[in-house]
């Protein structure tokens, strides 16, 4: 048994005494956890992060990253108090040492004393031994070694040409201002300088018998292992099959991939090895909290990005789900990179750096584009639907209650959710009351049914894997009020617990009026997540006069009021995708009769057309001001474009709200998704 394979098997014996002491030690951690803090705990295994290898004294060293590289395969190693020393001159038997391990050169436990001052008790012995054997060090023959002379420019450089004579060369030689063409070594200069190995000094130079450095030697050894061979047919194929079962494996294990803990533990080496080993904590830390959490992989595409004759890398992407037993799950997008080092005859993974996302998760810095698709007999198919731009967040009017008992009737799809999310929206989807006020309260003031319709909501998050739920009371008794701001509480502490945003729906602020002052907007801010104010139908269907949906003007004097009331980052502002067109025509008593009805964008446009109305600007509106006479009755027409909804959103960003919601998908010109994409993307808040 080699001495690889026994360190395996002792390090193997020590995380078992490791993960039984972890069983106990974890235990305070992750008791009574929500469902969506486990799966936010989970997020650690994605990006394990070994946060010894960290050396002061080379953040802007020209040779860094060679350092570095060598450092996570354990070839070069940092000094008890934090640093590298990169400029230290190196010993002959350190860079020995060094190369022996890069290249992975077989040792045994063969004595033969080649050197008389190397014998086997010296720490480099049975490395200066293969060295030798391999004819890797022939430019040391004299009698002595002397192990601890500094090694010279030259001699690293033969040493190095040695390791490389065999490979084609990739570049022209170089010419050095201070090597002649008689000079001893000319050809292995010729060697390395062919392969990119040494590049010689800043100023023309090549300086032979200067001391080499701890970070010349990196850069050197780094540049071997990165040089191309010729390699066997299929290599890079049986790397990224490798690649493939090892990820899967590390992220699944054990659904998905062929390797178990253990061949892991033997599939990894150095920094990769101890990630691997703090991932199996953390995982055995779950198991004995019985805390289940399965994890799958889709879409998994592996690209073989480098391979040499030692190294190899290969760059992953793939979406991963993290889900609970009581049905919560949660998406990833992973970029994850493998770093690998042929050893012992096979592809180990010495380093990994992984990058991830929340899928359909919106940015930190970006606004909510929020658009309601209203949806009353069945969910279409959606998977023909173009990609509107800028939209995050889509909500479907998916449920409603259904009676005073808190059942919610449901025309969900799980196909809408999963085409929404693989174009990046979130869905929030609305629930509402149908307008229905003696329904709703007699849900409302009965504890058991408030309870079944939340328990309801939460299930069918799960069941159709929404990100969030929009409820959209509205014509509610006044006397209700504390108890609506009660029954979205009771929603929200269930929400929190498996990461589902909530909102709610709120109209402006109006006296005397059930549709406005059954609202407490200042509780219901504290319980909920995002406020939405509907601030259209100013002018409603059944007004007796005709008007603008929303009046720019109107529009933000009632955002301001509501904004006493709700914080800016809260709030969403409703935006209107209709327009009204107003008939007015007087009776047979001679009595003005004026009614209405919604439109959408482009038919208000072609009405206008049709009857050759003129536009004329209304400031105060901030809209375009149409009327026309047919039939003995006058039309008037406020259009919604985009010159309306860019002063909206102008609106949302000039309070700095947390973004925009519209109603109602299918009305609006194609161009408006333009138009609140690229007017959000400014940002531009008030001082």
């Amino acid at each position: 048994m080699n001495r690889s394979k026994k360190a395996v098997i002792a390090f193997a014996t020590v995380l078992v005494m490791i993960l039984n002491i972890l069983s106990y030690t974890f235990a305070p951690v992750y008791a009574d956890m929500t469902a969506v803090d486990k799966l936010m705990q989970n997020e650690r295994l994605i990006n394990i992060q070994d946060m010894s290898y960290r050396y002061s004294d080379i953040a802007k060293h020209w040779a860094r990253d060679g350092m570095y590289k060598l450092s996570y395969m354990e070839i070069l190693k940092g000094f008890t108090d934090g640093t590298m020393k990169p400029d230290r001159s190196l010993t002959r038997a350190e860079f020995i040492v060094m190369l022996a391990r890069a290249i992975n050169i077989p040792v045994t436990d063969t004595y033969n004393q080649f050197y008389a001052d190397i014998d086997m008790n010296h720490w480099s012995f049975q490395y200066i031994q293969a060295a030798k054997a391999a004819g890797l060090i022939n430019v040391f023959n004299e009698s002595n070694l002397n192990p601890d002379k500094v090694i010279t420019r030259e001699e690293m450089t033969v040493v190095a040409s040695a390791v490389v004579r065999d490979i084609p060369q990739t570049s022209p030689t170089r010419v050095f201002k201070d090597l002649n063409t008689n000079y001893q070594y000319i050809d292995n200069i010729n060697i390395v300088t062919g392969l990119g190995i040494i590049k010689g000094m800043p100023d023309g130079t090549f300086k032979p018998y200067a001391s080499a450095s701890r970070a010349e030697a990196s850069v050197i050894i780094q540049r071997i292992l990165e040089v191309k061979d010729v390699l066997a047919n299929g290599e890079a194929q049986i790397l990224q099959v490798f690649a493939e079962d090892y990820e899967k494996s590390i992220m699944t294990n054990p659904n998905q991939g062929t390797l178990n803990n253990e061949q892991l533990l033997i599939y990894s080496i150095t920094k990769e090895l101890k990630q691997n080993t703090l991932r199996s904590m953390i995982i055995s830390s779950f198991e004995q909290q019985n805390i289940n959490l399965s994890r799958s992989i889709e879409d998994l595409y592996a690209n073989v990005t480098t391979i040499s004759k030692y190294l190899g890398e290969v760059s992953l992407n793939y979406k991963l789900t993290y889900s609970t037993t009581d049905g919560v799950s949660r998406d990833y997008y992973v970029k994850k990179i493998l770093y690998m080092k042929k050893s012992e005859g096979s592809w180990k993974v010495y380093n990994s750096t992984a990058t991830y996302s929340r899928a359909y998760a919106i940015a930190p810095a970006a606004k909510i584009n929020l658009a309601w698709q209203y949806l009353s007999q069945g969910t279409p198919d959606m998977s023909n639907a173009p990609k509107f731009e800028g939209l995050n967040v889509i909500s479907p009017t998916w449920f409603a209650l259904n009676n005073a008992s808190g059942d919610i009737r449901s025309i969900a799809d799980i196909k809408y959710s999963n085409w929404a999310h693989k174009n990046g929206y979130q869905v929030w989807a609305l629930v509402t009351n149908d307008f229905n006020k003696d329904m709703t309260s007699q849900m409302l003031i009965n504890p058991t049914s408030r309870q079944k319709a939340v328990d309801t909501l939460i299930q069918y998050a799960k069941d159709y894997k929404l990100d969030g739920i929009n409820v959209d009371f509205e014509n509610m008794y006044t006397k209700d009020k504390d108890l609506f701001t009660l029954f979205v509480k009771e929603l929200y502490q269930k929400t929190k617990q498996i990461g589902v945003v909530l909102s709610v729906d709120v109209t402006v602020i109006a006296k005397n009026s059930n549709w406005s002052e059954s609202y407490d907007r200042k509780a219901l801010a504290q319980v909920s997540n995002y406020i939405v104010l509907m601030a259209y139908d100013q002018y409603w269907a059944g007004s007796p006069v005709s008007g603008s949906v929303a009046q720019l003007k109107w529009t933000e004097d009632n955002l301001k009021k509501v904004l006493l009331e709700v914080p800016k980052e809260k709030l969403l502002l409703g935006m209107p995708f209709y327009t009204r067109v107003w008939q007015e025509q007087y009776d047979s008593n001679n009595k003005l009769v004026v009614t209405s009805k919604a439109v959408s964008m482009e038919y208000a446009e072609q009405l206008i057309t049709e009857n050759r109305a003129i536009k004329t600007w209304d400031a105060v509106s901030g809209q375009y001001f149409a009327t026309y006479n047919k039939d003995g009755a006058t039309y008037k027409i406020w259009l919604e474009n985009e010159n309306s909804i860019k002063l909206r959103v102008e609106l949302a960003n000039k309070y700095n709200l947390a973004g925009v919601a519209s109603w109602k998908m299918g009305l609006e010109k194609p161009v408006i998704w333009d138009v609140i994409a690229a007017t959000l993307a400014k940002k531009v808040a008030v001082k």
